[in-house]
């Protein structure tokens, strides 16, 4: 039965975050950064199958065009320098590549992923980069994406920087230039004898059918500063989006250093306060917060400004505790909220208990812009109509763009 339906989005300020289910195989040793980084640079085709760069692993998936949480079956197992069929390519200096294909030739599945452990006792400001690359055009679409989790087993977790996901997407039918990658990795990964960071080559949804793109993960490197020494300074390490939007809710991330700007823990509890260094407008929201003893980072979230302009920056300075020094921030530009929402691919007449085609809704600004700043939930509701929406009618946008798929 076919019915016409008029739909509404709506769109509200609610935070979210992606978690994942996979699990690991086999557990590659730790790379202690206390005894330095850590760095992939080469993976030679003629490795034995069945082998993996120090403190990694690569892993198969059992699908052919799995999603980004799609868990590991077995690790990977076959011989590096395949030309055809699901593969993993060593490629010497230039790294290693996944590609999938509906032809398996060896013993393992469909290539799904690596896996790197890491060991961060000690270790603060710990930040990755890599590069990623579509070296063989595919008529889908591809990503590789970061995740991460402490310990061996649990969920997967999408590393997030400045609210997008930190990860490589091809572009359907092109080739691409190396792209360099950069995002720290989130607190709670420091100090921990055991974090696991995973690359996870996976089939973005609904972007059509064909051939599968190939691509590029080399030059991994991790950095950490060690958090041995006493703390003498305050630091705003950054603001979180990075250019956050007016009169919307922003967080700023506050550490305590040495006088270099490595992480150093503070011996007592320590309440900062924010206030405005340079602006013609006011900061109002959540202006204090409380480093805790034996740490060295607060994160303050709530924060607003109330005009759009560049050039603004602000203090930090300690309230109570431990005696630091006041730091600035880099100045960062206020941008204008988001003022109406663009809708593709809603249909006006459908088939009861048939999901409609996929719906993608983008935030967009008063200059025509889309508003990347934009985290919260979208949601289609009905209007008219005897019947009831059901499936998954609301979804958290990531960087001002939702996609409905399950409606």
């Amino acid at each position: 039965m076919k019915r016409s339906i008029i739909w509404s989005v709506l769109f509200t300020l609610v935070a979210f975050a992606f978690a994942t289910t996979a699990s690991a195989q086999s557990n590659p040793t730790p790379f202690d950064l206390n005894t330095g980084s850590y760095s992939m640079t080469d993976w030679q085709s003629t490795a034995v199958a069945g082998t993996y760069p120090a403190n990694m692993v690569f892993q198969q998936t059992a699908n052919i065009d799995d999603p980004f949480d799609a868990p590991a079956i077995a690790d990977w197992n076959c011989a590096y320098s395949l030309t055809s069929g699901a593969r993993v390519n060593g490629l010497g200096t230039t790294g290693i590549a996944f590609i999938n294909s509906g032809t398996l030739v060896c013993n393992c599945a469909f290539s799904g992923s690596a896996v790197l452990a890491l060991n961060t006792t000690n270790r603060a400001q710990v930040n990755v980069s890599f590069v990623g690359q579509t070296i063989l055009a595919g008529q889908r679409r591809y990503g590789l994406r970061l995740q991460y989790r402490l310990g061996s087993t649990g969920a997967w977790i999408n590393v997030v920087n400045n609210g997008g996901f930190v990860e490589f997407v091809s572009t359907a039918n092109v080739t691409s230039t190396a792209t360099t990658i950069t995002s720290p990795l989130p607190t709670a990964c420091e100090g921990q004898p055991l974090v696991q960071l995973r690359w996870v080559y996976y089939y973005v949804p609904n972007s059509g059918t064909g051939t599968r793109p190939q691509i590029r993960l080399d030059d991994i490197s991790v950095t950490s500063n060690s958090i041995v020494g006493t703390a003498t300074d305050l630091r705003i390490e950054r603001t979180i989006p990075v250019a956050p939007s007016q009169n919307t809710a922003f967080s700023v991330a506050v550490r305590s250093t040495d006088a270099l700007g490595a992480a150093k823990n503070v011996a007592v509890a320590t309440t900062v306060q924010l206030s405005l260094n340079t602006g013609t407008g006011t900061l109002s929201g959540t202006l204090t917060g409380t480093i805790p003893a034996g740490q060295s980072t607060v994160v303050l979230s709530n924060v607003n400004y109330n005009v759009v302009e560049a050039g603004v920056s602000i203090r930090a300075s300690v309230l109570s505790g431990q005696a630091l020094a006041l730091t600035n921030s880099a100045a960062f530009a206020i941008q204008a909220p988001a003022t109406y929402v663009s809708v593709v691919g809603a249909q006006q007449d459908a088939y009861i208990n048939v999901p409609f085609n996929p719906m993608t809704v983008t935030i967009i600004r008063a200059d025509n812009t889309t508003d990347l700043n934009y985290a919260s939930n979208v949601s289609v509701t009905k209007i008219s109509g005897p019947g009831n929406v059901t499936g998954t009618p609301t979804v958290a946008a990531l960087q001002g763009v939702a996609v409905l798929d399950n409606v």
